[in-house]
């Protein structure tokens, strides 16, 4: 008799709970092809639950084709391993278990510099769930209605008044496209531009922009930087006939691009009609000195600026809403020939999304957490500066963006000090690690991403650079 303890059911209901554990001892080969089950009396007997839960969990089975039944003679276990992808091959006999895949599991470290989190308790949880109530409980006309591809209404209007007040950018909603995460929307941009495009990259850059358009077949130019950003003379030296660029803040470098080198990129792509700018304004809230840069698209009078931003940075990596605005014309293409995508940001995450933006929360969460990270990045140069490393390092700071960067002393490799590091628990990123082709200055350039940080761990990472300097 079949025999399952009870009490490994945690909180499943009893039906998925047998139904589980039949379904494993079939595939792992203990319940063979055409073995009787117990009756449904008798199992229920046993293993003391009632007759309708062992009724409904065989009824699953045989749904899925792991049982059949023979009229007056019971249910027997079906021919699972002829017909399923788990059939054998090779040496493997039909009672062989299931070979299941693990992902590699990636190392924890004690210190980590390389990457920026979001503490949960910033985030103003109580209103947003106050907000996600009402948007459930309002007579929302439609509110279970398809969502326009583009986006819900509500939340392109908001966004474009916030980006009205915050970035001095006019927009008509309508120009506004909602994305779950800048991945999509570069998707997107690819169909939009079509692939034979040929795409430029700030190189050293954001890695996942150029794996992203490699894995989409895209053709794509590395353009090194100068101490201005994207070089302009090296991009019209190749066959690109789209860049993209974050002028606002860069990342890994972060270099912010005067308005002078704006221009002339702007006056690269006026040249030719196919020719466009993608913006990338991924982390340009978080300026800590004078009021945010203007945008690329507010200086663009001839069309030619895709705008990209994300809530990511704002509110939470998790949170998979980014938009971006599209020259009247793309967006023309877009409802032509890609109209029929559905949106891929859920009505609700919309909804309460531009309740937030429009009852006043974002900019008051927004102003809060530029005052924690100003007060964060200083305290953390703080402990470098006054650390016995003062010497050995040159700290660069644009007042802007989520990181910056160390310049270390050093005759040893990038690779030889993330090794070294490595085996104190300590992850590190040099701004090698963000270069394709461009050649890197001499001396190993650190990144620290500061917004998880604590001074504590801080000053532990600086013990350890007193061991591997």
């Amino acid at each position: 008799m079949l025999t399952y303890d009870i009490s490994q059911r945690e909180n499943k209901p009893l039906y998925i709970w047998l139904y589980e554990n039949i379904r494993n001892d079939i595939e792992t080969g203990k319940l063979i092809a055409d073995e009787k089950m117990p009756s449904k009396r008798a199992l229920a007997e046993h293993l003391k639950i009632s007759v309708v839960t062992v009724q409904n969990t065989y009824a699953q089975l045989i749904a899925e084709g792991y049982l059949y039944s023979v009229e007056k003679k019971g249910y027997f276990v079906s021919d699972f391993l002829k017909t399923s992808f788990l059939r054998p091959s090779g040496n493997e006999t039909e009672s062989s278990p299931m070979r299941i895949f693990h992902p590699t599991e990636e190392k924890k470290y004690e210190i980590n510099l390389s990457e920026n989190a979001v503490n949960h308790s910033d985030f103003p949880l109580s209103i947003w769930m106050r907000l996600m109530r009402n948007v459930i409980s309002s007579d929302y006309e439609g509110f279970f209605a398809k969502i326009p591809s583009i986006g819900l209404w509500e939340l392109r209007k908001a966004i474009s008044d916030h980006l009205d007040r915050y970035r001095g950018i006019s927009v008509d909603p309508n120009l506004i496209l909602i994305g779950a995460g800048t991945e999509y929307l570069y998707g997107i941009i690819v169909k939009l531009l079509g692939r034979d495009s040929v795409f430029a990259v700030e190189d050293p850059g954001y890695q996942r922009i150029a794996q992203i358009y490699e894995a989409e077949n895209i053709q794509t130019r590395y353009i090194p930087l100068d101490s201005q950003g994207l070089d302009c003379r090296t991009l019209r030296q190749t066959d690109a006939n789209v860049v993209h660029i974050s002028p606002s803040h860069h990342f890994p470098t972060g270099i912010v691009m005067p308005v002078g080198r704006r221009m002339e990129i702007l006056h690269w792509a006026k040249e030719k009609e196919d020719r466009y700018i993608i913006e990338d304004d991924y982390d340009s809230e978080f300026r800590f000195q004078g009021k945010p840069l203007p945008t690329m698209e507010s200086l663009d009078h001839d069309q030619k600026i895709i705008y990209i931003n994300t809530f990511s940075k704002t509110i939470s990596p998790s949170f998979r809403i980014s938009y971006m605005i599209l020259p009247p014309d793309l967006m023309e293409r877009y409802q032509k020939h890609l109209g029929f995508y559905s949106c891929t940001v859920p009505s609700l995450d919309q909804y309460t999304l531009a309740q937030f933006i429009q009852n006043g929360y974002f900019e008051r969460h927004l102003n809060r957490m530029k005052r924690k990270y100003r007060t964060k990045k200083s305290e953390i140069m703080n402990i470098l500066k006054e650390s016995s490393l003062k010497d050995k390092i040159t700290i660069t700071d644009a007042m802007a963006g989520l990181h910056f960067t160390v310049k270390l002393k050093t005759e040893k490799s990038d690779g030889q000090l993330k090794e070294e590091a490595a085996k104190y628990g300590m992850k590190i990123k040099f701004l090698s690690d963000y270069t394709k082709e461009a050649a890197v200055s001499s001396g190993s350039t650190l990144l620290i991403n500061y917004t998880a940080l604590e001074s504590d761990t801080m000053e532990k990472a600086v013990s350890v650079f007193e061991k591997i300097l």
